[in-house]
């Protein structure tokens, strides 16, 4: 009798879990089945034409979760509807990691840093649900017609989410706003005190085990603010065959990222040149362009540094490009990277609501997009903004930092062009080695610079918990309201306190109140419930509930 009801309550529980789409997704997280994943994805189409500016020799795939799991391997026989000549897979660090975590290997001790690296809490999370393979294609005999061609002929397959052209980023928006410096030399740093950097630095100066990958045109490891700041070993150039390699020198054909770098580390307390966010950190050249500045850029070499950033452990990177075009690959890039991102708003002025620009739009825990303001605490004329598109402002005008030197040591042989020849770049030269310039380019090292910082000085926050105590700890001002979302320009001290969160708690909903510290900042608490008689109150903001 009791094997007949077994067997019984045995064909319930199956015929449950068949017809019921909750139990059948709790059974499959119990059981880790990757064969049918949680969230339902919809296709997209490209919508790519022939006046488009694309490469003409590859396309970009985006496999399904479903495939992503299925197979980590794929290669030129996967893709017979097309001349496919080579696959990169643009995700491997993560496709590595999503192979080892479903072989049920702890991914923190296979993969994890030296003792000596500080990165995230949740940097070795992997979550198998959000993942997907982000495929380069490699086209024989390449076209912009046979690009749109092997689009079409690769839409129909029903392991591939998204295919499409692998779209330039212009440089119209991405390098410099051109500076006109007037007479504010003698406070040159005016940023230092306008986000509280001093009283920052009686917190924490940085540790040289927080390592920021700075996604640019490279950086002059010869400079003097430089020394003793490269990770060569972390360092890659994303710019050869379409797969980031190790370099073995790092330098800087533009300048643009020597200047980002100078802004988030340059060689600090050594009486001379300037003073970076970080006293003490290590940088990582993620070059994406090539011998020039005006060398093409494209998705893949950004999506291939995000991918060199997650094999090397690198918690955190600053991407001051911006690009026009909507690119599904490009997001789905940002969504695997397990660290901090901080990227450019852009600089034409423009609402981002009307006027996207990415990956500055993109909306994450692991994205902060930074607006340029001025020293008078306003948005820059010339900066995109957005009530919801962008996160906060910080210093971006009139701003001196590092410039390789090997540029401004080039002689003047035009005595009728009033411009040196190291200023061809849009930026003004103020000392050999040193330039001013404007941009948003320069106020998100402020922010990667603070973010820093923070790791260094709480190296147990998740990724979300740093983003967090950035962005409730701005300044705010009616200049702002409107044009971002925390409605304020940055402030490196309250976002680097040890806060106490019992100065004026405010209501906010039925589960939190928002806690305020001495300093400024505020997060949001859950309430804190003591019993009465005949009701519940929290302890906190003294909200009542019955």
């Amino acid at each position: 009798m009791k094997q007949r009801v077994l067997t019984v309550l045995l064909v319930f529980v199956f015929i449950i879990i068949c017809i019921n789409p909750i139990a059948t997704q709790a059974f499959e997280s119990q059981t880790q089945s990757v064969s049918q994943p949680v969230n339902l994805e919809e296709k997209i189409f490209s919508t790519a034409t022939l006046e488009d500016d694309f490469t003409e020799d590859c396309v970009l795939v985006v496999l399904t979760n479903t495939a992503s799991l299925e197979c980590f391997d794929y290669g030129v026989a996967d893709f017979p509807e097309i001349d496919c000549t080579d696959v990169i897979n643009l995700s491997s660090a993560m496709t590595e990691r999503v192979e080892s975590y479903l072989a049920g290997e702890n991914i923190e001790e296979k993969f994890g840093a030296e003792e000596t690296d500080v990165v995230p809490q949740d940097f070795y999370d992997v979550d198998i649900h959000t993942f997907h393979q982000i495929l380069l294609l490699k086209i024989a005999n390449g076209s912009k017609e046979k690009v749109l061609t092997s689009i079409k002929a690769l839409e129909p397959r029903v392991d591939i989410l998204y295919v499409g052209p692998d779209y330039t980023i212009p440089l119209d928006d991405n390098i410099f706003c051109v500076a006109t410096p007037n007479d504010t030399y003698a406070g040159a740093q005016w940023a230092i005190d306008n986000i509280d950097l001093r009283d920052a630095w009686n917190i924490c100066i940085g540790n040289n085990s927080v390592t920021v990958g700075v996604i640019d045109s490279g950086i002059d490891a010869t400079h003097e603010e430089m020394l003793y700041k490269i990770d060569v070993g972390k360092s890659v150039l994303c710019n050869d065959d379409r797969q980031y390699q190790h370099v073995q020198s790092v330098t800087d054909p533009s300048g643009h990222g020597t200047m980002v770098a100078g802004i988030i580390g340059a060689f600090t307390n050594n009486q001379k040149g300037i003073s970076g966010v970080n006293w003490n950190v290590k940088l990582a050249s993620l070059s994406i362009w090539g011998d020039h500045y005006d060398d093409d850029q494209n998705h893949w070499n950004v999506m291939a540094a995000l991918d060199a950033a997650t094999a090397l452990n690198i918690p955190i990177v600053n991407i001051s490009l911006s690009t026009p075009t909507y690119e599904p690959a490009f997001l789905l890039a940002v969504q695997n990277y397990p660290g901090l991102i901080v990227c450019a708003a852009g600089n034409l002025g423009q609402d981002l609501e009307s006027n996207p620009r990415y990956p500055a739009v993109y909306s994450g825990n692991n994205i902060i997009t930074v607006g340029a303001s001025t020293m008078f605490n306003a948005p820059c004329e010339w900066s995109n903004f957005g009530n919801t598109e962008v996160d906060l402002f910080a210093p971006g005008a009139t701003i001196i930092t590092s410039f390789p030197r090997y540029f401004c040591d080039q002689p003047d042989n035009d005595p009728n062009d009033d411009k040196r020849p190291c200023e061809a770049n849009a930026s003004i030269h103020y000392d050999t080695g040193y330039h001013v310039t404007n941009g948003t380019s320069f106020s998100t090292p402020y922010v990667t610079g603070v973010a820093a910082l923070i790791m260094a000085e709480y190296p147990n926050l998740t990724v979300a918990e740093v983003k967090t105590r950035i962005l409730y700890s701005v300044d705010v001002s009616s200049s702002f309201v409107g044009k971002c979302a925390t409605d304020g320009r940055l402030n490196a001290y309250k976002a680097l306190h040890n806060h106490t969160l019992t100065v004026s708690c405010e209501y906010i909903d039925t589960t939190h109140h928002k806690g305020y510290c001495v300093c400024g900042a505020y997060d949001y608490v859950t309430h804190t419930w003591a019993e009465m008689d005949d009701y519940w109150y929290c302890t906190g903001c003294g909200y009542r509930q019955y």
